[in-house]
């Protein structure tokens, strides 16, 4: 079965089932992600929701490199 992509954009809520949970480490937040207290993650930009279970990490990939417009030449 493949893995479901999931896209969020700044403020949307994450779901908790999305959030991985292991028992021996503490979550850590990668970037475009931010802790809104008491327990509320929040991205803070546009992309690729990513989790790594075994890291018990979770982030927001995306394309953050500069755009190269070429111009036309007609």
């Amino acid at each position: 079965m493949a893995a479901e992509r999931k896209f969020v954009l700044p403020g949307d809520p994450i779901d908790p089932a999305a959030v991985p949970r292991h028992k021996n480490r503490p979550l850590r937040l990668g970037p475009g992600i931010r802790l809104n207290p008491p327990s509320e993650l929040l991205p803070t930009r546009a992309g690729e929701l990513v989790t790594d279970a075994k890291k018990n990490t979770i982030w927001v990939d995306h394309p953050g490199g500069k755009v190269c417009l070429v111009p036309s030449l007609s």
